[in-house]
């Protein structure tokens, strides 16, 4: 009997947690639309208002830079042409993150931010092919998920977790911030390892010098060599922060200095031509280049930059059979590519720009770019056959968030409603030299899509990488067609940005 009564206490203490749960989700949620029906009267957009905070979502190409970075520069920007009004830029980048970890986090930043403006440029990280789950136990973990219950239980463990560490809503701006300073400390360690190898390279001199002749002075100097070595490489280091923050007269000094010590080494005589270029001492920087071809190493890193320098000299034939030579060499970084076939097209030499990009793709299948080009290479050529070759091609390239039931689709439209929902303005912003109308195409079946504005980035890049090198505007080329930019490419997309802000904030959208 005891044991029925124990079993019966345990079922009405189970029955009982549930009903006060059901009832404490119901109480959330009542709650919940009520604080919805004010916030939404609350954050409806007024550009009345003095102040306009504008949110950015996206990866590691919205969080990186610091003040670099395209938010920091936007909210110069706007500051600038608008002193009227004060404009703050949240920067919520997310590094290595996918569509789907922004859309779990988007909810508490508008909560938190009160945003007028969203802006997303959104998807370079999300794997190809990838699914959305619509297995039974997916769709159980999707329902328990979307429970307030869950919610709440899940960001009052946060809060305590935070109270815990003693961080509070401080830790909000830590990334903002430490981004700031991060390159000046990476200098200021560097200055410090010279100041010790200096120390050391010293020491080993002294020692060397005071050995007699035998196999103990020939251990000593080849510890010297190794000091010394070590030397070039710190020196060469802090040339290359300096080269980065586009110092080139301070960056060619110390890449000078790690010659001296390290005097047969390709990439510090590359580094070192670079900066008399970007300074525009050609001559010099000529000099430097074809210097390499005797140095150990593939000649590759300075075929590109003599072709750079002879067609800023305007030696246009030397500069051509360069560029034309690219399509017989196998490069990793799939904008050497787009700079040669460009500047042969420029120049006329379209079945030589045309074998650059055909080379391109034997390697690098995936670049939608390259196609795009050699469908416009091939109309420019009169060769339609071959254009709708390369446009079959492109169509079955698959390109983020375009195929059915990929994760980026559904994640986008539904950071779009979320946001837009909220009565708060969405700005769909594309990648660098990726066309808006894949963008358009993610999104085009959404309710709300009459209300977006689209922000393409591929005219002024193009314009951009016509006057400059690519790597004046990318650091790198993580995403095949373009990369991390610069703080010249952030800028130019910041200025593209600002001015779509501007038209939506002098002529607000009439749902808003």
């Amino acid at each position: 009997m005891s044991n029925t009564s124990l079993k019966q206490k345990i079922f009405l203490g189970f029955i009982g947690i549930i009903v006060m749960l059901v009832l404490l989700e119901i109480l959330l949620r009542l709650g919940g639309l009520l604080y919805n029906v004010h916030r939404d009267l609350r954050n409806a957009t007024s550009f009345s208002s003095n102040e306009i905070r504008i949110l950015c979502v996206g990866e590691s190409t919205t969080a990186l830079g610091g003040g670099d970075s395209y938010p920091s520069q936007l909210q110069q920007i706007l500051n600038q042409r608008r002193p009227d009004k004060k404009f703050t830029v949240i920067n919520k980048g997310m590094i290595s993150s996918t569509s789907l970890k922004i859309l779990a986090e988007l909810e508490g930043w508008l909560d938190t931010y009160r945003p007028n403006i969203v802006v997303g440029m959104i998807g370079i990280n999300d794997p190809l092919h990838s699914e959305i789950s619509n297995t039974f136990w997916a769709r159980v973990k999707d329902f328990f998920q979307d429970m307030r219950v869950y919610k709440f239980f899940k960001l009052l463990a946060e809060r305590l977790e935070e109270k815990w560490k003693g961080q509070g809503m401080s830790s909000v701006h830590w990334q903002e911030s430490s981004q700031d300073t991060a390159q000046e400390q990476q200098l200021q360690t560097m200055l410090s390892l010279l100041k010790e190898s200096d120390i050391a390279l010293s020491h080993w001199n002294d020692v060397y010098a005071r050995q007699p002749q035998g196999n103990q002075r020939e251990i000593f100097k080849q510890k010297i060599i190794e000091a010394e070595k070590q030397q070039a490489w710190i020196l060469a280091s802090i040339g290359r922060y300096y080269k980065n923050r586009e110092d080139y007269a301070q960056a060619a000094k110390y890449f000078q200095m790690a010659i001296k010590f390290f005097p047969h080494n390709l990439l510090f005589y590359s580094e070192l031509g670079s900066c008399y270029r970007e300074q525009g001492y050609y001559q010099k920087a000529l000099e430097i280049f074809q210097s390499i071809d005797s140095l150990p190493g593939h000649p590759q890193i300075a075929e590109i930059e003599l072709a750079r320098c002879f067609a800023a000299l305007g030696r246009n034939q030397e500069a051509r059979a360069l560029y034309a030579n690219v399509a017989y060499m196998d490069y990793k970084n799939i904008a050497i590519y787009h700079e040669a076939s460009l500047w042969l097209e420029e120049h006329g030499y379209l079945q030589q720009a045309k074998d650059v990009l055909l080379k391109a793709i034997r390697g690098l299948v995936r670049d939608r770019v390259v196609y795009e080009r050699l469908i416009s290479l091939s109309e420019k050529m009169g060769n339609p056959k071959d254009a709708e070759l390369y446009r079959k091609q492109l169509g079955s390239y698959v390109s983020f968030g375009t195929g059915k039931g990929h994760f980026t689709t559904y994640a986008y439209n539904k950071i779009v409603e979320d946001v837009l929902k909220r009565h708060i303005q969405f700005i769909g912003m594309q990648y660098p030299l990726h066309n808006i109308g894949l963008l358009k195409d993610i999104l085009k079946s959404n309710r709300y899509f009459p209300k977006i504005v689209f922000v393409e980035n591929k005219t002024n890049f193009q314009a951009a990488l016509k006057r400059e090198e690519y790597t004046t505007y990318f650091a790198d080329n993580f995403a095949g067609d373009f990369g991390h930019c610069t703080f010249l490419g952030n800028k130019l997309i910041a200025e593209n940005l600002a001015d779509a802000v501007l038209k939506v904030i002098n002529e607000p959208h009439p749902s808003l």
